[in-house]
């Protein structure tokens, strides 16, 4: 897939620098207050078949729990 537009501004995991980062509130702000051209985000599915939108593979940086997600 090739565009002729040039990606600017990226939204790396969902832009979360001033909000938490990959939740719909923090999409809405970089694509409404800050116009990134991108918003970048990890999805995932768990083993019962559920979607989760995170990054990492734990939840040890964002929330202090040793606990991986599967």
């Amino acid at each position: 897939w090739q565009s002729s537009r040039q990606i600017k501004l990226n939204a790396h995991r969902g832009g979360g620098i001033e909000y938490i980062e990959n939740t719909l509130g923090t999409f809405k702000h970089v694509w409404d207050d800050l116009e990134v051209d991108m918003i970048e985000t990890d999805v995932a599915l768990t083993k019962d078949q559920q979607v989760i939108v995170l990054h990492d593979a734990d939840l040890e940086r964002l929330f202090g729990i040793k606990k991986r997600i599967s």
